[in-house]
């Protein structure tokens, strides 16, 4: 998968402008303000159908305007988002993709962003949306799974809180939960073991120092139906008692160890960087091996709190056949060797965040 170009219009502090992006490496730079982010953003909108920072679609529109645009060409194909006050709109060549699920996955990036070494100290539920997020890009089948088991479990815990449960019903619930269960819990699992197949790696080649690194799946129970029906019945009363679904999928977590302790508890800020970066390039590896695609990887202010040799070691092993957009305040002192197309940004008017 490479971009071709990225054309927004009246989103963020872009009225209207066109990137043409190299197939190779891509760096922007510019000062805080000037909309590097936003055309990450842009990117994580087409890929995802959402942004990563805007808890309202609204918030992308160019302020004083009534809806904004994003089309990203690629492969021969447009793929556009149309935001308004309203909601968006998403296309595919011009045709209306009326259905979320089958937008996403079209486009598949990988982001790498400042505020993501909170999931070393946020709680699980924010770690089970990462690892959601990845794998909803790479498999319609875990999508499909994540949002059937969300209703059922909601339809659960309604019934849950009734004066009178209707056993029938919840009995219903519970065997339709089952092979979304199997679904959600065999994808983490493939995912995590992947990871720790190759994160030392990439950490070893990111530091130049051979740590211990690996992710502990705390799963509910196994994928196979015995099991998770197992787990269901043993935990029946539990749930009649709480009022509420106690285990399961949506209680799941994983957890980071450096060195055989917990990364939030024992990791400098630079070696939690550098871990999430190797988490990165994990993850790419996987869509690589998965679906036989190669997605885009995002690189937002990566450069910034690293040393020059971390830097110089970051640019040596990005992968030569994955396309690459870095965003950086400038590249001083950066000999970078690769073919590659930069892009200056500079303040402009009118602007509605970076």
């Amino acid at each position: 998968m490479k971009i071709d170009s990225i054309d927004l219009t009246n989103f963020r502090n872009y009225k209207r402008t066109n990137l043409k992006l190299y197939p190779s490496r891509n760096i922007i730079i510019g000062n805080n303000g000037t909309g590097k982010t936003n055309i990450l953003e842009s990117i994580s909108l087409i890929t995802n159908t959402r942004s990563f920072r805007a808890s309202d679609d609204s918030e992308m529109i160019l302020k004083g305007e009534e809806s904004a645009r994003v089309i990203i060409s690629a492969d021969g194909h447009d793929y556009k988002v149309i935001i308004t006050k309203n909601g968006k709109s998403l296309f595919i060549d011009n045709t209306n993709i009326r259905k979320a699920s089958d937008f996403i996955g079209h486009i598949n990036a990988v982001l790498f962003k400042p505020d993501d070494l909170e999931l070393f100290s946020d709680g699980p539920r924010y770690r089970r949306k990462t690892i959601d997020l990845e794998l909803s890009k790479i498999s319609k089948e875990y999508l499909d799974a994540v949002l059937t088991y969300n209703k059922l479990i909601k339809d659960k815990n309604a019934l849950l809180k009734e004066q009178v449960i209707d056993e029938i019903y919840l009995n219903t619930l519970q065997e339709r939960m089952i092979d979304p269960i199997s679904v959600i819990i065999r994808e983490r699992s493939n995912l995590i073991d992947h990871l720790n197949r190759n994160i030392n790696e990439y950490y070893t080649k990111l530091s130049g120092h051979r740590e211990k690194i690996r992710i502990d799946y705390k799963k509910c129970t196994e994928a196979d139906r015995e099991s998770i029906k197992k787990m269901i019945e043993d935990n029946h009363r539990r749930d009649l008692f709480y009022h509420y679904t106690v285990i399961g999928p949506h209680k799941e977590d994983f957890v980071f160890y450096f060195n055989d302790s917990e990364v939030v508890n024992y990791a400098s800020q630079g070696q939690k960087r550098l871990l999430m970066l190797s988490f990165k390039l994990g993850i790419v590896d996987y869509i690589v091996e998965r679906v036989k695609q190669r997605p885009v990887l995002l690189l937002d202010d990566i450069l910034s709190e690293l040393d020059i040799d971390n830097k110089r070691r970051l640019l040596t092993i990005l992968p030569d056949d994955i396309q690459t957009i870095i965003t950086a305040t400038d590249i001083k002192n950066i000999e970078i060797k690769e073919d590659y197309r930069l892009f200056k940004l500079e303040k402009r008017r009118n602007e509605n965040g970076q």
